[in-house]
């Protein structure tokens, strides 16, 4: 960090000097007298902020919808060396003005950037690893399987890893979100595929049921809803368009959710949704990332969860997805406390080593044993190895009381 941070100031620094000086040496060179002084004060600094804004706004921001960063990097560079040329030329200095121009050409010359080791998030690495080196400039292998998508957008980076598994004849297909996974077909699986089986097995008892799914990640959960035999439609919600462009590299893991008519899919803010929205749904599957993703914790509040149990049917169920491997103590607790504050019934299930679930509803619902059977869901059984339905049972911890006690530390 400290060779970066040295790299960073020396290559740096004879840029923002002069970037620094730009402002007070334009306001220098304009003309002014006594009294329109503080006109063209406020006329300078007004255009800088204009400018500032602008290209914040428009280079930062919304050009992301359309291309990466190191796209806009070159951008940035093409575009001040286009502004060298355009200032030498009204100076009359043609000869430098060619040369800023020939800068502007060389700029499109220049290899892209390696990215494929930009998916791997080093601040959640805790212990020292050998990261064998190929030579300065080159980027190390960080990954056994090969990068499929890559983009950055406005709200995150993310990227799709594909790699055979060491028999050879399947593959898996991890979701990376900012350099942190949010799901993989072989490794999480059981969990991803649990949620959705548990929130229908204590759905509402009837044939035309409505999902709400708040989190895309791989597709699983909502493509194991959409082809349950009383599910009528599942609507996920999205906020990253990434995400979504990345789904149909999950069509061979999450049953074809693109394809699924039942399904679909809503770019849009989880919290906003539930906050503007009126309509009722049967279930509600919230599994965004974990409680300490900058941007998620929205997701965890008492007034997420007031709003979700206003647009639930009186019978609906909702279910939380909580990863507590990387969740302190107080953090679990606050989330159970949240919930326990928003909705009289709770059940706490162990999902996994890592991960459990949380349903909650208005009142008492009983398991729906005949859904057990469904094809889908005994597919899904099948894969986790939950063949006998008096395994399910077994994977319950706790009831609302306990809960309660609980929450209350």
């Amino acid at each position: 960090l400290l060779g970066v941070s040295v790299f960073l100031a020396v290559m740096t620094l004879p840029f923002l000097v002069p970037m620094g000086r730009l402002l007070p040496l334009g306001y220098a060179l304009i003309g002014k007298n006594s009294k329109n002084y503080g006109r063209v004060c406020g006329e300078v600094y007004f255009t800088n902020t204009l400018g500032t804004v602008a290209g914040a706004v428009f280079l930062s921001h919304l050009l992301l919808h359309f291309l990466d960063i190191d796209q806009i990097f070159r951008l940035n560079i093409i575009l001040i060396a286009a502004l060298t040329c355009l200032l030498l030329a009204r100076e009359g200095r043609k000869g430098r003005a060619l040369l800023a121009l020939a800068a502007v050409g060389a700029v499109f010359l220049l290899p892209a950037w390696d990215r494929s080791a930009h998916h791997l998030g080093l601040f959640r690495m805790h212990r020292r690893a050998d990261i064998p080196a190929r030579g300065i400039f080159q980027v190390p292998k960080l990954y056994r399987g090969e990068v499929v998508f890559f983009g950055d957008g406005p709200n995150s980076t993310v990227s799709v890893l594909e790699r055979s598994n060491p028999d050879g004849r399947t593959r898996e297909a991890t979701f990376v979100v900012n350099g942190k996974s949010d799901g993989d077909t072989e490794i999480d699986y059981s969990t991803m595929s649990l949620v959705a089986v548990l929130a229908y097995l204590y759905g509402p008892e009837r044939e035309d049921l409505s999902g709400i799914v708040v989190g895309l990640g791989t597709g699983v959960t909502a493509g194991i809803l959409g082809l349950a035999e009383e599910v009528e439609k599942v609507v996920v919600l999205e906020i990253s368009p990434l995400a979504i462009a990345a789904q149909p590299f999950f069509d061979d893991y999450n049953r074809g959710l693109s394809g699924n008519g039942k399904v679909t899919i809503d770019e849009t803010d989880a919290f906003r949704h539930f906050a503007r929205e009126r309509e009722r749904a049967d279930l509600v599957v919230a599994e965004p990332s974990t409680a300490w993703v900058v941007g998620v914790e929205n997701l965890f509040t008492p007034e997420f969860y007031s709003l979700v149990n206003r647009n639930m049917t009186d019978d609906g169920v909702f279910l939380q997805w909580i990863h507590i491997g990387e969740n302190t103590d107080e953090i679990f607790l606050s989330i159970l406390d949240n919930m326990t504050g928003a909705f009289s019934h709770l059940k706490l299930y162990q999902i996994s080593a890592g991960d459990v679930a949380v349903i909650a509803s208005r009142r008492p619902l009983p398991l729906k044993e005949r859904r057990f059977s469904e094809e889908a869901v005994r597919g899904v059984r099948e894969q986790i190895r939950i063949r006998d339905r008096g395994l399910l049972p077994l994977l319950e911890v706790c009831d609302g009381h306990r809960l309660r006690w609980l929450a209350a530390g």
